[in-house]
């Protein structure tokens, strides 16, 4: 056996290979931890690919439905009559069956919006609800009713809710009107969570046997003729 001459060009030369061969060693070593993360994170981003491919249309569809809840105010949403029908007790009326109310309301993102009939609305115009717009400041409602008259957006009763959330009971002030067209102030009670679009969403729903249908026509089908609403004066 040779024997070793330190500092022979040979013996340099052979140890300078082994630490060359060393470093490439200690690199693939150091990068492995590395390089089975990103293996890793590679496989984990497309199982998430391909787990949204088949479920995204869902996942989206769930998030709009969850939005859609927690932007609605569930204690103000629903049908509120002022009836024997509503969830208020008849000594709480503020106005008799003669004066009956009923509000189909949609509060969402800070707003009110939906529809008013009542027997005096009737009388006025049987043929269609009045609209319904308003805004949300807590437990009271600044709102309003108009329609379209003559091609034209016209305001004919400004209101005030004030809601009692624990009861699902609200009184309601009105603050003008076009004249003889509500009572001064009335209470409503809630008779369901549910706020009544006229659109068949669920099975057995029909939007002709709708609530709001059944409300016009049993509060304005026994009234006699109609009236100009244009005839009619604004008063406070």
């Amino acid at each position: 056996m040779r024997r070793e001459i330190p500092r022979s060009p040979r013996t340099i030369r052979r140890r300078g290979e082994e630490r060359q061969q060393q470093s490439r060693w200690d690199i693939i070593l150091k990068s492995g931890p590395f390089l089975i993360s990103l293996v890793g994170l590679f496989t984990s981003l497309t199982g998430l690919v391909l787990t949204f491919a088949v479920n995204g249309p869902s996942a989206i569809k769930n998030a709009e439905i969850f939005t859609e809840w927690y932007r609605t105010d569930q204690d103000l949403t629903g049908r509120w009559t002022n009836t024997s029908e509503g969830d208020i007790e008849p000594p709480a009326w503020s106005v008799s069956d003669e004066n009956a109310v009923f509000l189909n309301m949609h509060a969402y993102g800070g707003e009110v919006s939906g529809e008013f009939v009542s027997t005096n609305v009737c009388a006025i115009n049987s043929y269609s609800a009045l609209n319904v717009g308003g805004r949300i400041r807590g437990n009271e409602v600044d709102a309003y009713l108009w329609d379209y008259i003559g091609g034209k957006k016209l305001i004919l009763a400004g209101l005030h809710f004030r809601i009692d959330r624990g009861i699902h009971e609200m009184d309601v002030d009105v603050v003008r009107q076009v004249k003889g067209l509500l009572p001064a102030s009335f209470r409503l009670g809630r008779r369901s969570s549910v706020y009544d679009d006229g659109q068949d969403h669920h099975p057995g729903d029909n939007t002709s046997d709708s609530e709001r249908t059944q409300y016009r026509g049993r509060l304005c089908g026994v009234l006699p003729g109609t009236a100009s609403m244009a005839s009619a004066r604004e008063t406070d």
